[in-house]
């Protein structure tokens, strides 16, 4: 990252693009892909190949072959299910900021209350007993 050149930079990026999409698709075909013999040793050098230096670079080639092409075409599909989402979150997120506010207020007033009870029947116990 401190280098003066950015292909460098790019090329690392690539590849933690890569490796985040292989990550989800292992994530939920893991246990489908964990039966295929020598699997781990498959996917050490599928990775080892994503990292090697130079025109060999496998991040880069998945990347400008398969995932960049797919991504552009469909862009705007992903933005708007993107938007949704932050939408959604939003409004799951102030609701539930509006139920914690409530609750919070609830045992307020609750504490409130019982520590006025408590006052009094001190009060009242501590005038009986003079």
């Amino acid at each position: 990252l401190e280098s003066k050149e950015a292909d460098d930079d790019r090329i690392c990026l690539v590849y933690w693009v890569i490796y985040a999409f292989f990550s989800v698709i292992e994530f939920f075909s893991d246990i489908f892909l964990g039966w295929i013999p020598f699997y781990y040793l498959l996917k050490c050098a599928f990775l080892v190949w994503c990292m090697v230096p130079g025109p060999a670079n496998g991040s880069l080639l998945l990347y400008e072959k398969v995932l960049r092409p797919v991504f552009l075409k469909h862009e705007k599909q992903i933005d708007q299910v993107a938007n949704k989402a932050l939408s959604s979150a939003k409004e799951v997120s102030a609701e539930a900021s509006n139920i914690a506010t409530s609750a919070a207020d609830q045992v307020t007033e609750y504490a409130v209350q019982e520590g006025l009870r408590h006052v009094k029947e001190k009060g009242i116990t501590a005038a009986s007993e003079q």
